[in-house]
Formats: structure tokens, C-alpha cells, sequence
């Protein structure tokens, strides 16, 4: 049903106010906030039918009403885009903290989870979507001693990887040289789904006399490949719920959902809008309890590649929280892009 342009009014200040608050709203605070607002048995009778529509809730029979979740949907769907826009002074702080994580590709998901959890006061995710389709741009292979060397590798979606190998007989130039002509040959630019047992195996074979040496340096590099297209999830700040709930028992059931690792990492793999709201209703692993789900996705310019997001109650800072996720997401996204152009250059 469309509402009309006085019952829709209403509802957006219910929503906005309760949020402000934290308490029920009642026809005398709307008559405070409403331009030109209409009486209160007016106001009465217009909740009591947006109560009837599913979009308000009346705790208790005296007390004012509260937003439903269809009530934050329309709510967020309203807002013009300048409310989601963000202050230069905090752009520039987002840019100070994910500096710090721009040096290490590696870790980048884990810092800007990290990021995100500090600069909005809640349980903060973030994630790497699964790609059969990624392959390694780049492989080096740096010798640090007779027996050990790091192995690097960058991948197409972004991911960065590194390993530590020991190798039993002394590494020399020529193994080096048989293992770059290897990655050359059959790993650069070929998608991870290709990399069977069999493959491997051919791979150890054009390896010839420097297989035994090159075997230990092989294997790490096929972990590497499977690992670059797995999914992934971080978590952090998840004590910050509990700061932000009416109760413990609320904060346990929005905990509850890192529970569902799987399910929680197919949900965010197909969450690839720029923005992405859901609420616990929507969340078949979710228990019965007002939850949100906030989750932006970044681009590193070999398509949708990370999410990032919050979750907590349904009460929240929309205004503050969705421009911030949208930014850092923006930021992670320049980050990745040089992190790859720097190794292909």
C-alpha cells in the first residue's frame, strides 16, 4: 500500500525520533516535531492505522509507539543522499586509519574490519567473497638463505599472500630460475579451479631435477591458490553489542548470527549492491530479535571483490553509519587497486 504524504511524514519522524531517543513516541512529542502538525487525535488515529500497516508498534497500551523493520526500510530508502553525506573532518580520519593498512595487502581485511568496529562503536565484518574464476598475477620467490625463502604471491581479486619455505638441499640461482620459468609457464594467469591434482602433478614433473628441491616451495604455492579463492571472514568488535543493546539477552541473539559462518559468508556474497541493508526477519539463521545487517561491497578493479559491514540493533545512526561504511569501502577499493597495480608494475 502507498501511504499517503501525511501518514509517510508521520512515520519518518516516528523513526527518526525514536532513534534520537530510544523511547516510545507519542502524538505530543510528534506535535513538537512535525511542521504544521495536525491535532493529536488526529496523530492517534494515523498511528494507530500505520500500527494496522505493520510499519509501528505500541509496547504497552499507554505507551507511544516504536519503528518496525519495514519502518527503518522506508526510512533509509527516504533519506535524500545529501543526509549521507560525510564531513571532510571525518573522511580525513577514515584516510589516517586505512593508511595504516594500505602497506600491508595481506591484512588489509582484517585492518579495515578493524577500522570499521572503531569508527562506528559495533561488531563490524568484513569479507572476501569465493572466486574459482581468480588466478595469481604475480608469483616471486626471494631467496633469504642456503635453505629458506619467501614466497609472494598476488592474485587477480586482490589477495595478497606470503610463505616462509625451507627447502632441504641449499637453494641455488638455478633453482630460482627453474621455479620462475614454472610460474611463468603453468600457474600466472591460470584460474584456480584448474588446479587439480593432476595439474600439480604435471607441474612437479617440467620441474625434472629440480623437483625434490622446488617440492617443499610447490606445495606452499598450491595452498596459496587454494586459499586465494576461498571466502573469508573477519570479525571484530564484538563486545561493542553489548554497549549498544536495551539488554544482554538482545546482544547474545545479534551474536548469535557469527554463529552461522557459512550461511552469514553466501548471504555477503551475493549482498554485491553498493549498499546493502537486511534485517533479522530476513536472515533465516537470525534469532527472532531486531537486528541489522549493514553491509557495503568494494571493487578492486577485477570486479566485486570485498564486503564490508555492521551489525546491531535495528536502532541506529543510519545517517552517521551508512555514508562511513560506503566511504571506507570506497577507500578500500583505491587501496587494492594500487596494491595490484604496484605488483604488476
Amino acid at each position: 500500500m502507498e501511504l499517503s504524504a501525511r501518514k509517510r511524514a508521520i512515520l519518518l519522524a516516528v523513526v527518526d525520533a525514536y532513534i534520537r531517543t530510544g523511547e516510545p513516541v507519542g502524538s505530543k512529542a510528534l506535535t513538537e516535531i512535525l511542521e504544521n502538525a495536525p491535532s493529536s487525535a488526529t496523530l492517534r488515529n494515523e498511528m494507530s492505522e500505520l500500527c494496522e500497516l505493520g510499519f509501528l508498534e505500541q509496547p504497552h497500551t499507554s505507551a507511544g509507539r516504536v519503528p518496525t523493520s519495514n519502518a527503518y526500510r522506508l526510512y533509509v530508502d527516504s533519506l535524500p543522499a545529501a543526509q549521507f553525506s560525510l564531513e571532510q573532518s571525518r573522511k580525513e580520519l577514515i584516510d589516517s586509519m586505512m593508511f595504516s593498512v594500505s602497506s600491508d595487502p595481506e591484512h588489509i581485511p582484517v585492518g579495515i574490519c578493524r577500522i570499521v568496529s572503531r569508527l562506528t562503536g559495533l561488531p563490524a565484518i568484513s569479507a572476501t567473497v569465493a572466486g574459482s574464476e581468480c588466478y595469481l598475477k604475480s608469483v616471486k620467490l626471494l631467496p633469504l638463505g642456503r635453505h629458506t625463502a619467501m614466497l609472494v604471491a598476488f592474485a587477480s581479486n586482490g589477495r595478497a599472500k606470503s610463505r616462509l619455505c625451507r627447502v632441504s638441499a641449499p637453494l641455488t640461482e638455478k633453482n630460482v630460475l627453474v621455479f620462475e620459468n614454472l610460474v611463468n609457464r603453468w600457474v600466472v594467469g591460470v584460474h584456480a579451479s584448474e588446479f587439480t591434482p593432476a595439474f600439480m602433478q604435471s607441474i612437479m614433473v617440467s620441474a625434472g631435477a629440480d623437483a625434490l628441491t622446488l617440492m617443499p616451495i610447490l606445495t606452499e604455492l598450491n595452498e596459496i591458490i587454494e586459499e586465494i579463492s576461498r571466502a573469508t571472514l573477519e570479525l571484530g568488535g564484538e563486545a561493542n553489542i553489548f554497549s549498544v543493546c536495551d539488554s544482554d539477552r538482545d546482544a547474545r541473539d545479534i551474536l548469535s548470527i557469527f554463529d552461522h559462518r557459512e550461511a552469514l559468508i553466501s548471504m555477503l556474497s551475493e549482498a554485491s549492491q553498493p549498499l546493502n541493508l537486511l534485517f533479522g526477519s530476513e536472515m533465516s539463521f537470525a534469532k527472532r530479535c531486531p537486528s541489522t545487517l549493514i553491509v557495503t561491497s568494494y571493487n578492486n578493479g577485477n570486479g566485486n571483490f570485498g564486503r564490508i559491514g555492521v551489525v546491531g540493533p535495528e536502532r541506529l545512526e543510519y545517517k552517521q553509519i551508512i555514508p562511513s561504511l560506503s566511504y571506507i569501502a570506497k577507500r578500500a577499493g583505491d587501496i587494492m587497486r594500487q596494491a595490484i597495480k604496484d605488483m604488476e608494475d
